[in-house]
């Protein structure tokens, strides 16, 4: 790692070649000797606060792209329509789930009435984890009836079947879930997102522009945030329909298509490789 932190930090190197940052980080290395750095226009909009060492080079629809696992579960019915009432869920990391977060999920509660939360994390599995969760909700008026917390489950067929308890997942704030979001909709669930002022905000809102749900699912502010929960759940009926047909157009989408995506990569890289050997002909005409 240090030797190629050197090589890196020596632009006599490949001085036609581009060093490229995609994926993994969702932040600026600070590197001056990497160059660009992979995104779109809706996870670094061209108005966007952040600031980054590399120069942002925005893909056309989006730049993740998502292969699910070869054998999925079935889609399974909407819970809401057995158990009478919305169940909200997060298999997200609970590093991601703040104070702020855990506010706007309890109103979230409070504003469809009879709802519940399910989260699952390794955490829960603890009896000490279990109540200091239960405590962080209880703060804001939410008792423990309200709350499912499921300890981790090892296998993957497991852990994609917990998504059959739950109507509809809520992301986390201001570091949005990627793969937890791309699980959560190949099993029908959609999930509710905050657009927010970094890449790793935004990543929620780019995956659900990408898969086609964003105007149902993507909020500009914390009181949006809670009326597009409401609005989707409102019509179970409505909500069944759309949890069916969710994989489908997922599956359809820019999201899933990886040659497409693989296509904007390849041209990325010859625009830049393109740039960079202009640059060297000026460096030598001089």
């Amino acid at each position: 790692a240090v030797l190629q932190c050197g090589v890196l930090s020596d632009r006599t190197f490949f001085r036609s070649c581009c060093r490229v940052t995609w994926i993994g980080y969702p932040n600026t290395t600070g590197l001056p000797t990497i160059d660009y750095r992979l995104t779109d226009p809706v996870a670094d909009p061209v108005d966007t606060l952040q600031k980054f060492s590399e120069k942002l080079w925005r893909l056309p629809v989006s730049f993740l792209c998502y292969t699910p696992f070869a054998t999925l579960p079935p889609v399974a019915p909407l819970p809401a329509l057995q158990n009478g009432y919305v169940t909200f869920g997060s298999c997200n990391a609970l590093a991601k789930i703040t104070d702020d977060v855990i506010a706007l999920w309890c109103k979230v509660l409070n504003a469809v009435a009879g709802s519940r939360l399910l989260m699952k994390a390794k955490y829960f599995g603890t009896p000490e984890g279990h109540a200091a969760y239960l405590a962080r909700f209880a703060a804001h008026g939410i008792g423990a009836d309200r709350l499912e917390l499921v300890p981790y489950i090892f296998d993957t067929a497991g852990h994609l079947g917990a998504y059959a308890r739950v109507d509809v997942q809520l992301d986390p704030f201001p570091y949005a879930g990627t793969t937890t979001t791309c699980e959560s909709m190949v099993m029908g669930v959609p999930v509710i997102t905050l657009r927010g002022e970094c890449h790793a905000n935004n990543v929620g809102a780019s995956l659900n522009t990408s898969v086609g749900i964003a105007e149902e699912t993507v909020a500009n502010t914390a009181e949006e945030y809670i009326e597009k929960a409401v609005a989707l759940t409102s019509n179970v009926s409505k909500l069944a329909l759309f949890r069916a047909d969710l994989r489908k157009r997922m599956f359809e989408s820019p999201l899933c298509d990886g040659e497409a995506r693989a296509h904007d990569v390849e041209e990325a890289f010859a625009s830049m490789i393109a740039a960079a050997t202009k640059r060297k002909s000026r460096m030598h005409a001089a």
